[in-house]
């Protein structure tokens, strides 16, 4: 393939690209470098996965609620309090990064239901189609991972329901569900342990409003929440999307970057249907 063009238009595989959307203040940073940087978890635009769990309070030997543990403290909101601490403190290292995935049953010569034509995408993460879309390879994204931070990630496809119609007490049972010793000294352990034995269910999974991104998504665990996280992407970035309101003035100069760092570059426009079109 010669072209940004036939890479996405002959593409029947939605498996094999993913897309990242970014804004203007972050673009020239990302083509010069060629890195993209993992958010932080915590700073999800979803609050649902950032919320506050509810604890269920458990003993090793059975499923009933560990009175004994509570009398043992002043009270139950003191030891409550101190799982929640703990648990936010283990969530705050992690970060994400965030692609979104064609859908299934791709057509040759159609830019329908592809990742790179989500108009809700360009308006929320694409800075109002005034943003960019990156075209990753997926398959070499993810050796990139392997390379540089093996068994630090997991990644998966976000899976969809309906959270509030489950009940917010419901929500990542398994998480926080604690099955404490008798002096409560194992709380860090046990609450890793948990997002350990149960991956999908703490960040894979979102309410089923997000469902139009059709999230892929990439986990590390970083041990200091102040260090940013890059990825290198020189070998996996094929080409860039620009959004249809971007200013002549500031593509003219992206063109001229591009052309450099040997970069694909197409302008997603659309009035009856979406086209790619050249940058001229």
């Amino acid at each position: 393939m010669n072209n940004l063009s036939d890479l996405i238009y002959d593409n029947e595989d939605e498996n094999k690209l993913i897309y990242h959307y970014t804004k203007f203040e972050t673009i020239i940073k990302i083509i010069v470098t060629k890195k993209l940087r993992f958010n932080n978890y915590g700073d999800s635009n979803d609050p649902y996965e950032t919320k506050k769990l509810y604890f269920n309070i458990l003993t090793n030997k059975n499923n009933k609620s560990n009175s004994s543990i509570i009398d043992q403290i002043n009270n139950k909101t003191t030891l409550i309090k101190i799982c929640e601490e703990k648990y936010q403190s283990i969530i705050n290292n992690y970060k994400i990064l965030c692609f979104c995935k064609d859908k299934k049953f791709l057509e040759k010569n159609s830019l329908s239901n592809r990742g790179l034509s989500k108009l809700r995408m360009w308006a929320q993460y694409g800075d109002t189609h005034k943003g960019f879309c990156l075209i990753i390879n997926k398959d070499i994204f993810h050796k990139t991972m392997n390379k540089f931070y093996i068994e630090k990630f997991i990644s998966n496809d976000v899976s969809y329901q309906n959270l509030f119609e489950k009940g917010a007490h419901n929500y990542r049972s398994n998480i926080s569900s604690l099955y404490l010793n008798d002096n409560y000294s194992n709380i860090e352990e046990v609450i890793k342990n948990n997002i350990k034995k149960y991956p999908l269910e703490m960040f894979f999974l979102k309410d089923i409003d997000w469902e139009h991104e059709n999230e892929y998504r990439y986990v590390l665990f970083n041990e200091d929440k102040n260090i940013d996280s890059y990825i290198d992407i020189s070998d996996s970035l094929k080409g860039l999307i620009i959004g249809k309101e971007v200013s002549k003035e500031f593509v003219d100069i992206l063109k001229n970057i591009c052309i450099k760092y040997g970069l694909f570059i197409k302008r997603l426009n659309f009035t009856d249907y979406f086209f790619l079109e050249d940058i001229i």
